[in-house]
């Protein structure tokens, strides 16, 4: 009778604490948006196969619940617990473990939070590797470069398809049993020198015209910094295709990504078949501007789409990185709260 009585109260319990918790989450949604800034919804299935899930996770933690204490009670000797005997010998002992365990996997859950915020903040917050203060990236389409150019706020333009912070196309190699991923954009001339990249070594070539190889993208494939060649392990490059330079490392796709098997090459040609983005070198940013290139944006959209949906990835490059990091705050947001 007492185990039985355990058990029902333990699942009775858990039960009317899911169902809590349930209503609480659901009620809360908009504060916890609030929070972290995001739009994170709640959706909580009631089907029957999803009932009687909630209720056989109720039946189990209850019955997990339940059983220990039950053991515990039962355990007892009563002759003991009359003359306070058992109480002292037991109640210590109970209470140091349990303590003990809570305590562990506490600080266990608290440590591997510490650990990911760290590391998730010290990856948003790495160096770019290029400037693009002051930069916006936008469709170049029936305006053209030479309107776009010829716009009062626009200092400088170049082409290209992407910029520092943003994959573009992601290409699987492998050096030496090592499976790597090297991001790779094409620019003209004009956007690399925009884009401000350090250059480490320049070989020269002709226009700057060739592949511009980040530091530890040269290290991997072992170029040869005096006589450099395209690597064999790069067979979607032409064949003919030059080293112009090697440039310190930039951020090769969102900031939040980055790891050491990521490797980029920046190649700078001539756009012959096909009309790139734009990147536009302001020299100011105000509302009217913003209104101005939006339009622009959402008429090219509208023109290639049907729609104005593919104008949200155009925009002022920085704005756009930050945003792309968005979900990585949001979850950043997450742990902090879970800590709390």
């Amino acid at each position: 009778a007492v185990f039985r009585r355990y058990i029902v109260e333990a699942v009775l319990f858990t039960g009317a604490c899911i169902v809590l918790a349930a209503v609480l989450a659901k009620a809360f949604v908009p504060v916890f948006n609030r929070y972290v800034a995001g739009d994170i919804g709640l959706d909580i299935a009631f089907s029957p196969a999803y009932i009687a899930l909630y209720a056989l996770l109720a039946l189990i933690v209850g019955l997990v619940s339940g059983a220990i204490p039950a053991a515990i009670t039962l355990s007892y000797n009563p002759v003991a617990v009359i003359k306070g005997e058992q109480r002292r010998q037991t109640k210590t002992v109970f209470s140091r473990v349990f303590i003990v365990i809570q305590n562990i996997i506490t600080v266990a859950l608290i440590s591997l939070a510490i650990v990911m915020e760290l590391q998730y903040n010290h990856l948003i917050n790495m160096p770019l590797g290029a400037n693009v203060d002051g930069l916006y990236f936008i469709q170049c389409g029936d305006v053209g470069a030479d309107q776009l150019a010829a716009k009062p706020y626009v200092d400088k333009i170049g082409l290209s398809d992407s910029y520092p912070g943003r994959m573009h196309m992601q290409m699987q190699t492998a050096v030496d049993g090592r499976n790597i991923y090297v991001n790779t954009f094409s620019c003209d001339k004009n956007a690399f020198d925009l884009f401000g990249f350090e250059i480490v070594r320049d070989y020269q070539v002709p226009g700057g015209k060739g592949m511009w190889l980040t530091e530890s993208t040269a290290n991997i494939f072992a170029i040869d910094r005096e006589n450099p060649v395209k690597p064999k392990e790069l067979p979607w490059f032409n064949s003919d295709s030059l080293v112009a330079g090697i440039i310190k490392d930039y951020a090769v796709c969102k900031l939040s990504e980055m790891d050491g098997n990521h490797f980029g090459i920046v190649d700078v040609c001539d756009f012959v078949d096909y009309t790139p983005n734009a990147i536009l070198k302001l020299n100011r940013f105000d509302t009217e501007v913003r209104a101005d290139l939006r339009k622009l944006a959402e008429e090219e959209s509208i023109r290639r789409y049907g729609d104005t949906r593919n104008a949200d990835w155009c925009g002022y490059i920085p704005e756009l990185i930050e945003k792309s990091l968005t979900e990585t705050r949001n979850f950043i947001s997450l742990i902090e709260l879970f800590m709390l």
